[in-house]
Protein backbone atom coordinates (compact mmCIF):
# COMPACT_ATOMS: atom_id res chain seq x y z
CA UNK A 1 0.00 0.00 0.00
CA UNK A 2 2.74 2.45 0.94
CA UNK A 3 4.48 1.93 -2.40
CA UNK A 4 1.30 2.75 -4.28
CA UNK A 5 0.95 5.97 -2.28
CA UNK A 6 4.61 6.90 -2.84
CA UNK A 7 4.30 6.21 -6.57
CA UNK A 8 1.19 8.39 -6.83
CA UNK A 9 2.91 11.21 -4.96
CA UNK A 10 5.94 11.02 -7.26
CA UNK A 11 3.64 11.29 -10.28
CA UNK A 12 1.90 14.20 -8.60
CA UNK A 13 5.21 15.99 -7.99
CA UNK A 14 6.08 15.71 -11.69
CA UNK A 15 2.64 17.10 -12.53
CA UNK A 16 3.19 20.00 -10.09
CA UNK A 17 6.45 20.86 -11.84
CA UNK A 18 4.94 20.69 -15.33
CA UNK A 19 1.31 21.80 -14.82
CA UNK A 20 1.07 23.71 -11.51
CA UNK A 21 -2.47 24.98 -12.07
CA UNK A 22 -3.74 21.48 -12.70
CA UNK A 23 -1.82 20.18 -9.68
CA UNK A 24 -3.37 22.82 -7.39
CA UNK A 25 -6.81 22.02 -8.77
CA UNK A 26 -6.17 18.36 -7.93
CA UNK A 27 -5.46 19.25 -4.29
CA UNK A 28 -8.86 20.94 -4.07
CA UNK A 29 -10.59 18.06 -5.84
CA UNK A 30 -9.04 15.57 -3.42
CA UNK A 31 -9.41 17.47 -0.14
CA UNK A 32 -11.02 14.46 1.59
CA UNK A 33 -7.82 12.48 0.91
CA UNK A 34 -6.50 13.59 4.31
CA UNK A 35 -8.21 10.41 5.51
CA UNK A 36 -5.56 8.33 3.71
CA UNK A 37 -2.96 8.12 6.48
CA UNK A 38 0.51 6.58 6.52
CA UNK A 39 3.91 7.04 8.17
CA UNK A 40 7.12 8.44 6.70
CA UNK A 41 10.11 7.46 8.84
CA UNK A 42 7.73 6.89 11.77
CA UNK A 43 6.15 10.35 11.30
CA UNK A 44 2.38 10.25 10.66
CA UNK A 45 1.17 12.09 7.58
CA UNK A 46 -1.66 12.03 5.03
CA UNK A 47 -1.98 11.86 1.27
CA UNK A 48 -3.37 15.42 1.22
CA UNK A 49 -0.42 16.66 3.24
CA UNK A 50 1.97 14.95 0.84
CA UNK A 51 0.36 16.75 -2.10
CA UNK A 52 0.48 20.12 -0.34
CA UNK A 53 4.17 19.81 0.57
CA UNK A 54 5.17 18.52 -2.85
CA UNK A 55 3.20 21.24 -4.61
CA UNK A 56 4.86 23.87 -2.40
CA UNK A 57 8.29 22.46 -3.20
CA UNK A 58 7.51 22.37 -6.93
CA UNK A 59 6.39 26.01 -6.84
CA UNK A 60 9.58 27.07 -5.06
CA UNK A 61 11.65 25.21 -7.65
CA UNK A 62 9.74 26.89 -10.47
CA UNK A 63 10.22 30.29 -8.81
CA UNK A 64 13.91 29.57 -8.12
CA UNK A 65 13.22 29.71 -4.36
CA UNK A 66 12.14 33.33 -4.53
CA UNK A 67 9.78 33.44 -1.54
CA UNK A 68 8.96 37.13 -2.04
CA UNK A 69 6.90 36.55 -5.17
CA UNK A 70 4.62 34.24 -3.23
CA UNK A 71 4.64 36.06 0.12
CA UNK A 72 3.80 39.44 -1.39
CA UNK A 73 0.78 38.02 -3.20
CA UNK A 74 -1.16 39.08 -0.09
CA UNK A 75 -1.63 42.69 1.00
CA UNK A 76 0.31 44.06 3.95
CA UNK A 77 -2.68 43.82 6.30
CA UNK A 78 -3.24 40.17 5.49
CA UNK A 79 0.45 39.34 5.74
CA UNK A 80 0.50 40.75 9.26
CA UNK A 81 -2.72 38.96 10.20
CA UNK A 82 -1.45 35.64 8.91
CA UNK A 83 1.89 36.00 10.67
CA UNK A 84 0.10 36.86 13.93
CA UNK A 85 -2.15 33.82 13.40
CA UNK A 86 0.84 31.52 12.93
CA UNK A 87 2.69 33.02 15.89
CA UNK A 88 -0.31 32.64 18.16
CA UNK A 89 -0.89 29.03 17.09
CA UNK A 90 2.81 28.32 17.62
CA UNK A 91 2.63 29.63 21.19
CA UNK A 92 -0.45 27.46 21.77
CA UNK A 93 1.74 24.38 21.24
CA UNK A 94 3.72 25.21 24.39
CA UNK A 95 0.53 25.81 26.37
CA UNK A 96 -0.85 22.42 25.37
CA UNK A 97 -0.57 19.48 27.79
CA UNK A 98 -0.20 17.21 24.75
CA UNK A 99 2.53 18.81 22.61
CA UNK A 100 2.95 15.93 20.18
CA UNK A 101 -0.73 16.09 19.21
CA UNK A 102 -0.53 19.90 19.24
CA UNK A 103 2.29 19.83 16.69
CA UNK A 104 0.19 17.67 14.38
CA UNK A 105 -2.78 20.03 14.63
CA UNK A 106 -0.55 23.08 14.18
CA UNK A 107 0.93 21.58 11.02
CA UNK A 108 -2.36 20.40 9.51
CA UNK A 109 -4.78 23.18 10.54
CA UNK A 110 -2.52 26.24 10.55
CA UNK A 111 0.77 25.90 8.65
CA UNK A 112 -0.44 23.98 5.60
CA UNK A 113 -3.67 26.00 5.08
CA UNK A 114 -1.66 29.23 5.35
CA UNK A 115 0.87 27.93 2.81
CA UNK A 116 -2.04 27.16 0.48
CA UNK A 117 -3.54 30.60 1.17
CA UNK A 118 -0.45 32.29 -0.26
CA UNK A 119 -0.30 29.81 -3.13
CA UNK A 120 -3.98 30.43 -3.91
CA UNK A 121 -3.30 34.15 -4.17
CA UNK A 122 -0.17 33.54 -6.23
CA UNK A 123 -1.99 31.36 -8.77
CA UNK A 124 -5.38 33.13 -8.64
CA UNK A 125 -4.20 36.04 -10.77
CA UNK A 126 -5.71 34.50 -13.92
CA UNK A 127 -9.53 34.51 -13.85
CA UNK A 128 -9.85 31.41 -16.03
CA UNK A 129 -7.44 29.49 -13.81
CA UNK A 130 -9.32 30.69 -10.73
CA UNK A 131 -12.46 29.15 -12.17
CA UNK A 132 -10.59 25.86 -12.66
CA UNK A 133 -9.66 25.80 -8.96
CA UNK A 134 -13.16 26.59 -7.74
CA UNK A 135 -14.78 24.08 -10.11
CA UNK A 136 -12.36 21.42 -8.87
CA UNK A 137 -13.43 22.10 -5.29
CA UNK A 138 -17.08 22.00 -6.32
CA UNK A 139 -16.32 18.70 -8.06
CA UNK A 140 -15.35 17.27 -4.67
CA UNK A 141 -18.69 18.48 -3.29
CA UNK A 142 -20.45 16.69 -6.15
CA UNK A 143 -18.87 13.27 -5.69
CA UNK A 144 -19.23 13.46 -1.91
CA UNK A 145 -22.90 14.37 -2.14
CA UNK A 146 -23.68 11.73 -4.79
CA UNK A 147 -22.12 9.08 -2.57
CA UNK A 148 -24.13 10.37 0.41
CA UNK A 149 -27.33 10.06 -1.65
CA UNK A 150 -26.29 6.52 -2.60
CA UNK A 151 -25.84 5.68 1.08
CA UNK A 152 -29.33 6.90 1.89
CA UNK A 153 -31.03 5.10 -0.98
CA UNK A 154 -29.22 1.77 -0.64
CA UNK A 155 -28.17 1.71 3.01
CA UNK A 156 -24.74 0.61 1.85
CA UNK A 157 -21.31 2.13 2.40
CA UNK A 158 -20.08 3.92 5.51
CA UNK A 159 -22.90 5.74 7.26
CA UNK A 160 -24.15 6.52 10.75
CA UNK A 161 -27.07 4.52 12.14
CA UNK A 162 -28.36 6.26 15.25
CA UNK A 163 -31.21 5.78 17.70
CA UNK A 164 -33.44 8.86 17.73
CA UNK A 165 -36.79 9.38 19.53
CA UNK A 166 -38.47 8.59 16.20
CA UNK A 167 -36.56 5.31 15.93
CA UNK A 168 -33.47 4.12 14.06
CA UNK A 169 -32.18 6.83 11.72
CA UNK A 170 -29.68 6.37 8.90
CA UNK A 171 -27.56 9.51 8.50
CA UNK A 172 -25.42 9.84 5.39
CA UNK A 173 -21.74 10.61 5.95
CA UNK A 174 -20.32 10.67 2.42
CA UNK A 175 -16.68 9.61 2.61
CA UNK A 176 -16.37 10.99 6.14
CA UNK A 177 -16.69 9.12 9.41
CA UNK A 178 -19.56 11.14 10.90
CA UNK A 179 -22.59 12.99 9.44
CA UNK A 180 -21.83 16.55 10.56
CA UNK A 181 -18.49 16.45 8.71
CA UNK A 182 -20.48 16.21 5.48
CA UNK A 183 -22.63 19.24 6.33
CA UNK A 184 -19.62 21.29 7.41
CA UNK A 185 -17.92 20.57 4.09
CA UNK A 186 -20.85 21.04 1.72
CA UNK A 187 -22.79 23.97 3.18
CA UNK A 188 -20.37 26.82 2.30
CA UNK A 189 -19.62 25.29 -1.10
CA UNK A 190 -23.29 25.52 -2.04
CA UNK A 191 -23.00 29.31 -1.79
CA UNK A 192 -19.77 29.28 -3.83
CA UNK A 193 -21.61 27.34 -6.56
CA UNK A 194 -24.39 29.95 -6.49
CA UNK A 195 -21.76 32.66 -6.98
CA UNK A 196 -20.37 31.09 -10.12
CA UNK A 197 -23.81 30.60 -11.67
CA UNK A 198 -23.89 34.17 -13.03
CA UNK A 199 -20.52 33.83 -14.78
CA UNK A 200 -21.26 30.37 -16.21
CA UNK A 201 -21.20 30.53 -20.00
CA UNK A 202 -21.87 27.05 -21.35
CA UNK A 203 -24.80 24.75 -20.67
CA UNK A 204 -22.34 22.24 -19.24
CA UNK A 205 -21.18 24.74 -16.60
CA UNK A 206 -24.73 25.65 -15.62
CA UNK A 207 -25.74 21.98 -15.47
CA UNK A 208 -22.71 21.17 -13.35
CA UNK A 209 -23.38 24.01 -10.90
CA UNK A 210 -27.06 23.20 -10.47
CA UNK A 211 -26.14 19.53 -10.00
CA UNK A 212 -23.69 20.47 -7.24
CA UNK A 213 -26.27 22.67 -5.51
CA UNK A 214 -29.12 20.13 -5.65
CA UNK A 215 -27.04 17.06 -4.76
CA UNK A 216 -25.31 18.91 -1.90
CA UNK A 217 -28.62 20.07 -0.43
CA UNK A 218 -30.01 16.54 -0.64
CA UNK A 219 -26.85 15.12 0.96
CA UNK A 220 -27.11 17.59 3.85
CA UNK A 221 -30.77 16.69 4.34
CA UNK A 222 -29.87 12.99 4.35
CA UNK A 223 -27.08 13.63 6.84
CA UNK A 224 -29.59 15.40 9.10
CA UNK A 225 -27.05 18.10 9.83
CA UNK A 226 -29.38 20.72 11.29
CA UNK A 227 -26.54 23.21 11.80
CA UNK A 228 -25.69 23.01 8.09
CA UNK A 229 -29.34 23.46 7.09
CA UNK A 230 -29.59 26.53 9.32
CA UNK A 231 -26.33 27.84 7.86
CA UNK A 232 -27.61 27.45 4.28
CA UNK A 233 -30.86 29.29 5.08
CA UNK A 234 -28.91 32.16 6.65
CA UNK A 235 -26.44 32.09 3.76
CA UNK A 236 -29.19 32.35 1.13
CA UNK A 237 -30.80 35.34 2.83
CA UNK A 238 -27.35 36.90 3.25
CA UNK A 239 -26.66 36.48 -0.46
CA UNK A 240 -29.92 38.17 -1.39
CA UNK A 241 -29.21 41.04 0.97
CA UNK A 242 -25.61 41.54 -0.22
CA UNK A 243 -26.69 41.46 -3.87
CA UNK A 244 -28.37 44.87 -3.76
CA UNK A 245 -30.71 44.28 -6.72
CA UNK A 246 -32.43 41.56 -4.70
CA UNK A 247 -32.38 43.36 -1.34
CA UNK A 248 -36.06 44.36 -1.20
CA UNK A 249 -37.18 40.97 -2.48
CA UNK A 250 -34.95 39.27 0.08
CA UNK A 251 -36.41 41.27 2.95
CA UNK A 252 -39.91 40.42 1.72
CA UNK A 253 -38.96 36.75 1.34
CA UNK A 254 -37.53 36.73 4.86
CA UNK A 255 -40.76 38.15 6.28
CA UNK A 256 -42.78 35.53 4.38
CA UNK A 257 -40.43 32.81 5.65
CA UNK A 258 -40.91 33.99 9.24
CA UNK A 259 -44.69 34.09 8.78
CA UNK A 260 -44.66 30.54 7.40
CA UNK A 261 -42.61 29.29 10.35
CA UNK A 262 -44.91 31.08 12.81
CA UNK A 263 -47.95 29.66 11.02
CA UNK A 264 -46.55 26.13 11.14
CA UNK A 265 -45.74 26.59 14.81
CA UNK A 266 -49.26 27.64 15.82
CA UNK A 267 -51.41 25.61 13.41
CA UNK A 268 -49.50 22.37 12.75
CA UNK A 269 -49.01 20.34 15.95
CA UNK A 270 -46.25 18.13 14.52
CA UNK A 271 -44.32 21.22 13.39
CA UNK A 272 -44.73 22.77 16.83
CA UNK A 273 -43.48 19.57 18.46
CA UNK A 274 -40.38 19.76 16.29
CA UNK A 275 -39.73 23.52 16.34
CA UNK A 276 -40.35 24.36 20.01
CA UNK A 277 -37.60 22.10 21.45
CA UNK A 278 -35.15 23.47 18.85
CA UNK A 279 -35.94 27.14 19.42
CA UNK A 280 -36.15 26.79 23.21
CA UNK A 281 -33.02 24.57 23.34
CA UNK A 282 -35.06 21.82 25.00
CA UNK A 283 -34.18 18.87 22.75
CA UNK A 284 -31.40 16.42 23.59
CA UNK A 285 -28.88 17.83 21.12
CA UNK A 286 -29.40 21.39 22.37
CA UNK A 287 -29.16 20.33 25.99
CA UNK A 288 -25.89 18.54 25.28
CA UNK A 289 -24.48 21.64 23.60
CA UNK A 290 -25.62 23.92 26.41
CA UNK A 291 -23.89 21.60 28.85
CA UNK A 292 -20.69 21.57 26.75
CA UNK A 293 -20.68 25.37 26.49
CA UNK A 294 -21.30 25.79 30.23
CA UNK A 295 -18.48 23.44 31.16
CA UNK A 296 -16.16 24.97 28.56
CA UNK A 297 -16.82 28.46 29.84
CA UNK A 298 -16.10 27.32 33.39
CA UNK A 299 -12.79 25.92 32.18
CA UNK A 300 -11.96 29.11 30.29
CA UNK A 301 -12.61 31.23 33.37
CA UNK A 302 -9.58 29.48 34.88
CA UNK A 303 -7.60 29.57 31.60
CA UNK A 304 -8.92 32.84 30.18
CA UNK A 305 -5.66 34.18 28.75
CA UNK A 306 -3.86 31.13 27.34
CA UNK A 307 -6.78 28.74 26.90
CA UNK A 308 -6.17 25.01 27.00
CA UNK A 309 -3.66 25.03 24.12
CA UNK A 310 -3.79 23.16 20.84
CA UNK A 311 -5.20 19.65 21.36
CA UNK A 312 -5.48 20.51 25.06
CA UNK A 313 -9.25 20.65 25.45
CA UNK A 314 -9.83 16.97 26.23
CA UNK A 315 -6.88 16.89 28.63
CA UNK A 316 -7.99 20.01 30.49
CA UNK A 317 -11.73 19.37 30.69
CA UNK A 318 -12.05 16.28 32.98
CA UNK A 319 -12.07 18.31 36.21
CA UNK A 320 -14.85 20.52 34.79
CA UNK A 321 -16.90 17.76 33.16
CA UNK A 322 -20.10 17.02 35.10
CA UNK A 323 -22.38 15.58 32.40
CA UNK A 324 -21.63 11.91 32.88
CA UNK A 325 -23.79 10.67 29.99
CA UNK A 326 -21.83 12.75 27.41
CA UNK A 327 -18.24 12.20 26.40
CA UNK A 328 -15.71 15.02 26.32
CA UNK A 329 -15.59 16.13 22.71
CA UNK A 330 -12.50 17.35 20.87
CA UNK A 331 -13.81 20.92 20.82
CA UNK A 332 -16.55 22.93 22.58
CA UNK A 333 -18.78 23.03 19.46
CA UNK A 334 -18.92 26.81 19.29
CA UNK A 335 -16.61 28.82 17.07
CA UNK A 336 -15.84 31.42 19.75
CA UNK A 337 -15.18 28.84 22.45
CA UNK A 338 -13.23 26.69 19.98
CA UNK A 339 -10.66 29.36 19.18
CA UNK A 340 -10.57 30.68 22.71
CA UNK A 341 -9.82 27.21 24.05
CA UNK A 342 -7.27 26.27 21.38
CA UNK A 343 -5.45 29.60 20.88
CA UNK A 344 -6.24 31.61 23.99
CA UNK A 345 -7.72 35.09 24.15
CA UNK A 346 -5.16 36.57 21.76
CA UNK A 347 -5.93 33.91 19.16
CA UNK A 348 -9.64 34.64 19.45
CA UNK A 349 -8.98 38.36 18.93
CA UNK A 350 -6.85 37.65 15.85
CA UNK A 351 -9.59 35.42 14.44
CA UNK A 352 -12.13 38.23 14.92
CA UNK A 353 -9.76 40.63 13.15
CA UNK A 354 -9.41 38.17 10.25
CA UNK A 355 -13.19 37.95 9.92
CA UNK A 356 -13.53 41.74 10.14
CA UNK A 357 -10.84 42.21 7.47
CA UNK A 358 -12.55 39.64 5.24
CA UNK A 359 -15.90 41.43 5.29
CA UNK A 360 -14.26 44.87 5.01
CA UNK A 361 -12.51 43.68 1.87
CA UNK A 362 -15.73 42.11 0.56
CA UNK A 363 -17.60 45.41 1.16
CA UNK A 364 -14.97 47.34 -0.82
CA UNK A 365 -15.09 44.80 -3.64
CA UNK A 366 -18.88 44.97 -3.79
CA UNK A 367 -18.71 48.77 -4.14
CA UNK A 368 -16.08 48.42 -6.85
CA UNK A 369 -18.13 45.84 -8.75
CA UNK A 370 -21.19 48.11 -8.61
CA UNK A 371 -19.21 51.03 -10.01
CA UNK A 372 -17.92 48.88 -12.86
CA UNK A 373 -21.34 47.25 -13.27
CA UNK A 374 -19.61 43.88 -13.17
CA UNK A 375 -22.58 41.67 -12.29
CA UNK A 376 -20.57 38.42 -12.39
CA UNK A 377 -18.05 39.77 -9.86
CA UNK A 378 -20.87 41.10 -7.71
CA UNK A 379 -22.55 37.70 -7.65
CA UNK A 380 -19.30 35.97 -6.78
CA UNK A 381 -18.35 38.36 -3.96
CA UNK A 382 -21.85 38.20 -2.48
CA UNK A 383 -21.86 34.40 -2.65
CA UNK A 384 -18.36 33.93 -1.20
CA UNK A 385 -19.21 36.37 1.60
CA UNK A 386 -22.36 34.32 2.20
CA UNK A 387 -20.20 31.18 2.28
CA UNK A 388 -18.21 32.71 5.13
CA UNK A 389 -21.47 33.61 6.87
CA UNK A 390 -22.52 29.95 6.51
CA UNK A 391 -19.25 28.91 8.18
CA UNK A 392 -19.82 31.34 11.06
CA UNK A 393 -23.50 30.44 11.44
CA UNK A 394 -22.77 26.71 11.49
CA UNK A 395 -19.92 27.48 13.86
CA UNK A 396 -22.40 28.59 16.50
CA UNK A 397 -23.14 24.92 17.17
CA UNK A 398 -20.15 23.05 15.71
CA UNK A 399 -16.43 23.22 14.86
CA UNK A 400 -16.16 24.51 11.26
CA UNK A 401 -12.39 25.10 11.22
CA UNK A 402 -10.53 22.39 13.12
CA UNK A 403 -10.31 19.75 10.40
CA UNK A 404 -7.83 19.40 7.54
CA UNK A 405 -10.29 20.14 4.75
CA UNK A 406 -12.34 22.77 6.61
CA UNK A 407 -9.32 24.91 7.49
CA UNK A 408 -8.26 24.90 3.83
CA UNK A 409 -11.78 25.85 2.69
CA UNK A 410 -11.76 28.73 5.19
CA UNK A 411 -8.56 30.18 3.75
CA UNK A 412 -9.64 29.48 0.17
CA UNK A 413 -12.81 31.52 0.74
CA UNK A 414 -10.64 34.33 2.11
CA UNK A 415 -8.28 34.13 -0.87
CA UNK A 416 -11.14 34.32 -3.40
CA UNK A 417 -12.34 37.65 -2.01
CA UNK A 418 -8.80 39.04 -1.97
CA UNK A 419 -8.07 37.83 -5.51
CA UNK A 420 -11.18 39.07 -7.31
Amino acid sequence: MIWIIVSLLIIYFILALKKPHLALALILFLLPSYQIRFNVFALPTTFLEGMILLFSLATLIREKFNFKNIYFSASRRWRYLVLAWLLCSSLAIFVSPNRIAALGIWKAYFVEPIILFFLFLFYFRDRSQRKLFIYSLLGSAFYLSVYAIYQKITGQGVYSLEIWPSGRVLRSTGLFSYPNALGLYLAPLIMVAVGYWRSAISKFEKTFLISVIISSILAIIFSRSEGAILGIIIGCFSFGFLYSSWRKKTILSFLIFVLIIVGLYFFVPSAKNYLYPKVAFKDFSSQVRLGIWRESFNMLKDHSILGAGLAGYQKTMPSYHKINYVEIYLYPHNIILNFWSELGLLGLIIFILIIYSFFARARDKIKEAKQKQDISALWLIAAVSSAMIVVLAHGLVDAPYFKNDLSIIFWLISAVVLAI
